[in-house]
């Protein structure tokens, strides 16, 4: 199974929610993919691509959807400010991270922190919520193993040269935002 994810610029807009299409082989794996979407997340959710296609080309606006996707591939997509061809990818069946023709293993725990914080992007993830994702326990007030995890990953993001940054929020939690300001330095980046 693999998702693909397009990191969406934060800010306040008014446009609505980007389209989520979710393309799977069961029913199983495409309720599994919803979870953690917003209610208010419009969601497409197709058995093969045929079928998805077939969906999106009655929507209104539908010239100029033409995203690719792998049958039995579920895709996650947020666009809207993503510069075209930039999708960090994440694939289940490898536990990895994918920009371009680079990949990056992930660890279990590093997989889940991003499988949540990505369709979250410009958005706070609080230390309570990071630590039901990644731990399954609640938040005790002591997160130098959560920095730890947050810490590798930035390592791992970097490496890959994914256009996201992990922001800690003090106090709260952390962020994945898009596209790191220029001229910042990994160190710099607490990584």
């Amino acid at each position: 199974m693999e998702h693909v994810v397009h990191t969406a610029e934060s800010g306040h807009s008014t446009e609505p929610e980007p389209l989520v299409l979710i393309v799977a082989d069961t029913a199983e794996q495409r309720l599994a993919l919803t979870a953690g979407l917003s209610a208010q997340t419009p969601i497409l959710l197709a058995t093969d691509i045929t079928e998805a296609r077939r969906v999106l080309a009655h929507l209104p606006g539908a010239s100029g959807r033409g995203r690719r996707a792998e049958p039995g591939a579920a895709s996650r997509s947020h666009t809207a400010g993503r510069p075209p061809g930039v999708p960090l990818r994440l694939r289940e069946d490898r536990l990895s991270a994918v920009m371009a023709d680079r990949e990056v293993q992930l660890t279990r725990l590093e997989f889940a922190l991003l499988r949540y914080l990505v369709p979250r992007a410009g958005q706070v993830a609080t230390f309570e919520q990071l630590s039901q994702v990644g731990w399954h326990t609640a938040y005790l007030g002591n997160g130098a193993h959560m920095h730890a995890a947050i810490g590798r990953l930035r390592s791992k993001l970097a490496d890959l040269g994914a256009p996201v940054l992990l922001e800690a929020v003090r106090g709260l939690g952390f962020r994945l935002i898009p596209h790191p300001p220029s001229g910042v330095s990994r160190e710099a980046l607490g990584s």
